[in-house]
């Protein structure tokens, strides 16, 4: 027997084996090409994902445009103009220093806070009473991300992470308030995979504007009152259902229930409400002559 006939009995490819050893190996070839481009690609996802997160939460603020926001001056605008504060949402209270681990410059700082991950905390906490998970959820974390927003006049506005259950998923997003803690200044969505024409409406800017028209999140007494109906009632309190995705309307109606509710946000705001009524109080006081009140 030569040595023709060895190698062809050793590895034929045209054979069954041969067939599978042959496909085998292309298979592992581009796995290896895929795993490597992945690797190779992920900073820049990531990246790609903490812009898109930056452009909503100013585009939650009513402020800018998307087509006017690029890389760049997103990063200037958060530079200059976002404080971004980790409350702790039980007590209300700013707990950012908890995050700084030793750094003392305020890049640094900043840095370290960024770097919190909300989500993932919320991984390790206890389940909710189905009777308080309104926005279903699951799970809440203990301290949570709050950006302060400056514009170039001075105004403040204040912008709130939510999320929770529309029909198919978990929606992710951003609701701002205006200084005065009532007037909502936007809404806006960065994360969900509702159905494009129903549920997936919340991207629409036509229906993200309603947001913007006057609309209050609750009333001088700080009780919630905004909500989302098929019919006006209160274009103060009121923002057009999505047309054929009531769950989904419904959803974006408990998500912001709750996270301004006592279960979120609420102490952070009482607190804020408190420290500006204090605030006025002795402004008053000042220019009478009075002493203040407290």
């Amino acid at each position: 027997m030569d040595n023709n006939e060895t190698n062809k009995m050793a590895f034929d490819k045209d054979s069954p084996v041969g067939t599978f050893i042959v496909a085998g190996a292309v298979c592992l070839v581009c796995a290896l090409l895929v795993s490597a481009t992945a690797v190779f690609l992920k900073p820049r996802q990531d990246a790609n994902v903490l812009n898109d997160r930056k452009m909503n939460i100013l585009l939650a603020t009513g402020d800018f445009k998307k087509e006017d926001l690029n890389t760049t001056s997103i990063n200037e605008i958060f530079k200059s103009q976002i404080e971004d504060r980790i409350i702790d949402l039980a007590t209300g209270d700013d707990v950012s220093e908890e995050y700084w681990d030793g750094a003392e410059s305020k890049s640094e700082r900043r840095e370290k806070i960024a770097a919190y991950d909300q989500f993932k905390a919320s991984l390790t906490e206890k389940k909710l009473p189905k009777k308080v998970d309104i926005a279903g959820i699951k799970k809440k974390e203990k301290h949570s991300h709050v950006y302060l927003y400056t514009s170039r006049s001075g105004e403040k506005k204040y912008i709130f992470p939510i999320r929770g259950y529309g029909l198919w998923s978990t929606l992710k997003g951003f609701i701002a308030l205006k200084e005065d803690l009532r007037s909502i200044a936007g809404l806006t969505y960065y994360e969900h995979k509702e159905t494009p024409g129903l549920g997936g409406e919340v991207d629409n800017p036509n229906w993200k504007a309603q947001w913007t028209e006057g609309k209050c999140l609750c009333d001088e007494n700080g009780n919630i009152r905004i909500s989302v109906v098929t019919k006006q009632a209160d274009p103060q309190y009121k923002v057009d259902a999505l047309s054929g995705a009531t769950i989904t309307s419904r959803g974006v109606e408990n998500m912001i229930a709750f996270w301004m509710g006592q279960e979120g946000f609420g102490p952070y705001i009482e607190k804020l409400r408190a420290a500006k009524a204090k605030e006025a109080n002795k402004k008053s006081a000042s220019e009478s002559g009075e002493q203040p009140n407290g």
